[in-house]
């Protein structure tokens, strides 16, 4: 972030609005002179990129530089560190914030809307420092579901929908904080795709089928995995669970002697012919 060239241009009779999404030219501008004071560096000749002003300017702490300035009143330092850190954000489209949650928290705030960034503390309770937000997928995100309950698991959920719903933000993706594919709707704990949660490519075509369709998915998904037609890191598309060979084992075998044992044979037969069918109105 080039300081006196942003500064240059929010003094100027029209800025940026993307850069006004930060705060309004007065505000920003009186910041960017705040933050040369703190840093006895002339405007001009003040830069920064990556994560430095965050470490510059911590989250739960006010600097000494900074309390001699705004004083010891943490809602005023809080108000004047969002502001930069939003601005710089804004103009570098690139991310900012050394804590993935929070730079998470900061994308949903301005993307979506400022209550869009309260289910991210659920997410950084589950997630427990072991995994990166953008180390998630769909079979992991169900994982962690399972361990939770309430409204735990709503929150969870609620913060999986927000990252989804980033996937729709250029300025999201560029900072590369957000998962590599979508996570979508987790299935209900009862579900066959939940207990046995479902590949990309067949998860993809599960999220968007009817209701009939798709327990005929996670059903025949569970069973191909049972018979060992494919190994569960494998992510076969529907035309690959329905080849010749897989459809008479599939049609052959008995769910009870997979431990599936809700499921009559009859019953996941007719699974099979409905996979059939919509794999045929693919083609």
């Amino acid at each position: 972030m080039d300081c006196g060239a942003l500064f240059e241009e929010l003094s100027c009779s029209e800025p940026r609005k993307a850069l006004t999404r930060a705060g309004s030219w007065f505000a920003l501008t009186t910041d960017l002179s705040i933050l040369a004071k703190m840093e006895a560096t002339p405007l001009m000749m003040l830069r920064y990129s990556g994560t430095m002003l965050c470490e510059r300017l911590p989250a739960d702490d006010i600097p000494k530089a900074a309390r001699k300035i705004l004083g010891g009143e943490f809602a005023r330092y809080r108000g004047f560190r969002r502001r930069l850190l939003d601005l710089q954000l804004l103009a570098t489209r690139s991310r900012v914030d050394e804590d993935p949650i929070r730079g998470l928290q900061r994308l949903a705030r301005l993307e979506i809307r400022p209550s869009a960034e309260n289910p991210f503390y659920e997410l950084r309770r589950v997630l427990n420092a072991t995994l990166e937000p953008c180390e998630l997928s769909r079979r992991i995100a169900i994982d962690l579901d399972k361990n939770l309950t309430g409204l735990n698991r709503q929150t969870f959920r609620a913060a999986l929908g927000t990252l989804d719903r980033l996937h729709g933000s250029a300025l999201a993706q560029a900072t590369g904080l957000l998962p590599k594919n979508i996570i979508g709707f987790l299935p209900k704990p009862s579900d066959n795709a939940y207990i046995t949660p479902l590949p990309q490519k067949l998860a993809q075509l599960h999220e968007t089928a009817e209701p009939p369709l798709r327990s005929a998915i996670s059903a025949g998904y569970r069973v191909a995995l049972g018979l060992q037609l494919f190994n569960d890191d494998e992510d076969p598309t529907l035309k690959e669970l329905l080849s010749e060979r897989n459809i008479e084992r599939l049609m052959n075998t008995d769910p009870a002697s997979l431990g599936i044992k809700r499921l009559k044979p009859a019953t996941f037969r007719a699974y099979v012919n409905r996979l059939i069918k919509a794999c045929s109105k693919m083609n």
